[in-house]
């Protein structure tokens, strides 16, 4: 049960330093789910681990960067 609330845990902790900081940005669970899905395709195309995890990294950084 732990492992599975890690991710929840992690990600509220990166929000609550984003909302002491005094950003206000509520996308985080729009990216997560984005770089999961473009994790997911590059993953069942066949390609390696770790080009499935760098791309779907990059999309998320890259969506997250708006700033």
């Amino acid at each position: 049960m732990l492992a599975q609330s890690s991710i929840v845990g992690v990600a509220a902790v990166g929000m609550t330093i984003v909302m002491i900081l005094g950003g206000f940005d509520l996308s985080i669970g729009a990216i997560a789910a984005a770089s999961g899905l473009v994790a997911c395709v590059v993953f069942g195309e066949g390609q390696p681990f770790f080009m499935g995890l760098g791309i779907a990294a990059s999309i998320g950084c890259g969506i997250g960067s708006e700033y």
